[in-house]
């Protein structure tokens, strides 16, 4: 049976492991504020979307 699942969406974390608690609860929180605009204004979005969070 062919697999018909068509990736939507990657999320690379780099280094996860190593970032302080205030570092994952700050990332942590940007996806969140990234999530709230999809959900509000992907409509609006091209048709490849792409964030990054920089430090």
């Amino acid at each position: 049976m062919a697999n018909t699942e068509k990736e939507h969406a990657v999320l690379t974390l780099k280094h996860a492991g190593e970032w302080s608690p205030e570092g994952r609860k700050d990332v942590a929180n940007w996806l969140r504020e990234q999530a709230a605009s999809l959900e509000q204004e992907g409509d609006t979005y091209a048709s490849r979307y792409r964030a990054r969070y920089l430090s």
